[in-house]
């Protein structure tokens, strides 16, 4: 019923105090109540067990004999003894089903219950999410500094504030971010690790919220730590949560260990694994243990693919490996949501990229529109028969093609230099390239490339602290 565990012992050890009042209460007015009156509140108070007990301690301690304790309420205090078992084994089986996993209280188990809407159509694949802020307590008070004797013991931190994001089947959609922007929050957010402050999360028409077991059932989650198990070979991991996803969603897909394990090796084979079958994780290196975690995430073939910084510590024959499986999921109508650091993977493989700053989305859209939108433009890159003439002849050439010089900018290096084209020029590139390999000989250009800005570049460009570190 309670979030914070202190609360709860805080509460149960008054609630037990309680009790113990009551029963001296009811031993002390026992002689002046009628026995109709005796006997219904006997039978009242002995549904809470530690009243119970405590009679039946002092029927024991005040009857010296046997005989005697027969004829007292013994039989009738062990009874309600068991009675009592029974029902709180009951009472915690419902609060269970209420609360299990779902991080909220009984209370706000029902709220959610009555104020739940319906956002999305049932026939449609997707996340959304609707203005979920989410903050933390950051403790203040173990710090040593004279400055912060008379702040706070605890900082708010707002970690994702007000954020709305819609997540559709057949695409992949990237979230991107610097550390600390609350990519991983989101994804426990879905996953119901974590409660929001404010806002909802649908998924297929579930609130998170409320179906957190139904929703669950659904999800495969690579999460950015590897939650293995160091003792167990590869083949143990996947059987495990084979069957526990079989538990979960119930479709009989897996019937018997030998259908298990030819999806096992179905999995291992399209991930160049099955050398590693047998292997214990403890020998795995990094990038092969998120290749099991990867595994793991996949298998079941879940209808919502949660990926965190799958690719870290994976070489790039490997990353590519992933993106082909991601892609095959795609086409299959699955949703795919990752988080990575890999602007190269993001490009690659993403139909829509978002971006959070500050908890907030800062901007959205799919590669090729971030780039052309929010790009330095394009870099035409060239090499020169030597570093001096030839240089100045093709910055020349440049200047004199291009009349506004806030629409390029020109630096060289040896016998390289590099002009930033802006985008408002594309309309020109075919002459100007023209125009450049007919005078190439002329003004001392041995070949030039010309390629567009990098999302690695757009990122920098909305974070331009990140670019100031580096």
């Amino acid at each position: 019923m309670f979030n914070d565990p202190k609360k709860a012992l805080f509460v149960s050890m008054l609630f037990f105090m309680f009790l113990e009042i009551l029963w001296v209460i009811f031993r002390l007015v026992l002689p002046i109540l009628s026995e109709n009156t005796f006997n219904y509140l006997r039978y009242f108070v002995y549904l809470f067990s530690p009243i119970t007990f405590s009679d039946l301690i002092y029927e024991l301690v005040s009857k010296h004999e046997f005989n005697q304790l027969i004829q007292t309420n013994f039989g009738l205090l062990i009874g309600y003894l068991f009675l009592d078992l029974f029902l709180y084994i009951l009472i915690a089986i419902l609060f269970d089903k209420l609360t299990f996993g779902q991080n909220q209280s009984i209370f706000e188990f029902f709220k959610n219950i009555t104020q739940q809407e319906q956002h999305v159509n049932n026939s449609e694949l997707n996340i959304k999410i609707e203005k979920i802020t989410k903050t933390f307590k950051k403790d203040t008070s173990k710090t040593n500094s004279i400055l912060n004797l008379f702040k706070p013991k605890t900082e708010i931190l707002t970690v994702l504030n007000e954020l709305d994001l819609e997540i559709k089947k057949g695409e992949i959609t990237c979230l991107l971010g610097k550390n600390g922007c609350g990519k991983s929050t989101l994804f426990s957010l879905i996953v119901g690790l974590l409660k929001p402050n404010d806002g909802n999360i649908y998924i297929n028409n579930l609130n998170v919220n409320t179906n957190i077991d139904d929703i669950r059932s659904k999800l495969g989650i690579c999460p950015q730590d590897d939650l293995i198990f160091q003792n167990l070979s590869v083949l143990d991991h996947l059987r495990i949560f084979a069957i526990i996803k079989t538990s979960l969603n119930g479709n009989g897909v897996i019937r018997n260990f030998k259908d298990m394990d030819k999806i096992i090796d179905s999995i291992l084979n399209e991930l160049e694994f099955m050398d590693f079958k047998y292997k214990i994780a403890s020998d795995l290196s990094g990038g092969q243990k998120r290749k099991l975690a990867f595994a793991i995430s996949i298998i079941g073939n879940p209808e919502i693919l949660l990926i965190d910084e799958v690719s870290s510590g994976m070489d790039i024959q490997n990353r590519q490996l992933i993106w082909t499986i991601l892609q095959k999921f795609r086409k299959n109508g699955k949703i795919i949501f990752l988080t990575t650091h890999q602007m190269e993977e993001a490009d690659a493989i993403s139909d829509i990229i978002h971006i959070l700053k500050n908890g907030k989305l800062e901007v959205s859209g799919s590669p090729l529109y971030l780039k052309n939108h929010f790009g330095i433009g394009y870099s035409l890159d060239m090499i020169c028969r030597d570093g001096g003439e030839s240089i100045r002849k093709v910055e020349q050439f440049i200047s004199n093609f291009i009349s506004d010089p806030t629409k390029f900018e020109f630096e060289s290096s040896g016998n390289e230099c590099k002009c930033t084209l802006s985008n408002d020029l594309l309309p020109q590139f075919p002459t100007l390239f023209k125009q450049l390999t007919e005078k190439k000989d002329e003004i001392g250009l041995q070949s030039f490339i010309v390629t567009q800005s990098t999302l690695e570049q757009v990122f920098l460009k909305l974070n331009p602290d990140l670019e100031a570190e580096q």
